[in-house]
């Protein structure tokens, strides 16, 4: 063991004091022995000194001595071409204080803080104009839904209408049909339509159907008829030739109570 290296990092102390400490415990007998092995373990870092704190950068450098002395106990080849001095005017290179903002100052950067400072006014500018955008497109959206849905309203008013008329008109076919071509036992069928079509006008006068002037106009030319007497279904033609709105409405409340009555067993076709 190098005493100057110990005496450089002042752990020559240290080092006597652990190695009679390992000959005492009996890890190594011999004293010189012991001696190196401490200073070397002190020096590593792999013991603690106790009369002697080093400091960071101390510890670092008795560590590097360690290794060292290691490498030159066991004779290990050392790296060649290594030139401590090859960097030494590094120190000269570098940059002064100020140097990058005189080259930046050279260069002709555009200063942003004048174009920085009227942000405060123009982004405020620049929200309402978008803002207004916005609204516009908006109110613009909202002009053509209501516009659609007026056009929707419109179609889906004129298909009802359609169909109701189309329902009206089937009702008078069938009945005329009913009335003028079946034979006897038709007829038959035919009053018994006429007086349901007849009971159903006075239980929706009963009830204060919408229209109620109208069903009862047709309910007093139905009377009227039977009085005059004809058949029941002689007396539904009277009165609808009569009373047409009143009549067709009375037909498509019976005809609705049919179907209810039928349930699941017409068909689509036959239920509308």
């Amino acid at each position: 063991m190098n005493a100057y290296t110990l005496d450089r990092f002042g752990l020559r102390g240290d080092a006597q004091r652990l190695g009679a400490e390992w000959r005492t415990a009996g890890l190594i007998t011999d004293k010189e022995q012991a001696y190196a092995a401490a200073g070397m373990s002190l020096l590593a870092g792999h013991s603690s000194p106790i009369f002697r704190q080093m400091d960071r950068h101390e510890t670092m450098l008795a560590e590097v001595d360690a290794y060292q002395l290691l490498g030159d106990a066991w004779k290990l080849n050392k790296p060649e071409g290594q030139l401590p001095d090859a960097n030494a005017d590094l120190s000269n290179q570098s940059p002064e204080f100020g140097l990058a903002r005189s080259k930046a100052g050279q260069a002709g950067f555009n200063d942003p803080r004048n174009e920085a400072g009227s942000l405060d006014s123009r982004v405020p500018v620049r929200i309402e104009i978008a803002e207004n955008h916005v609204e516009g497109g908006e109110k613009a959206i909202n002009a053509t839904y209501q516009k659609a849905q007026k056009t929707v309203q419109g179609a889906s008013d004129g298909g009802f209408a359609d169909m109701h008329s189309d329902k009206s008109a089937y009702f008078r076919e069938q009945i005329g049909k009913a009335a003028n071509t079946q034979p006897s036992p038709a007829e038959f069928e035919y009053n018994a339509v006429g007086g349901a079509i007849y009971n159903t006008a006075q239980n929706m006068s009963l009830i204060g159907y919408a229209g109620t002037d109208t069903v009862k106009y047709f309910i007093n030319e139905f009377d009227n008829s039977r009085k005059q007497g004809k058949t029941l279904g002689e007396s539904l033609l009277s009165a609808l030739a009569a009373a047409p709105e009143g009549g067709l409405k009375a037909a498509e409340s019976w005809a609705d109570q049919r179907v209810a009555e039928s349930g699941n067993r017409l068909t689509p076709t036959q239920q509308a």
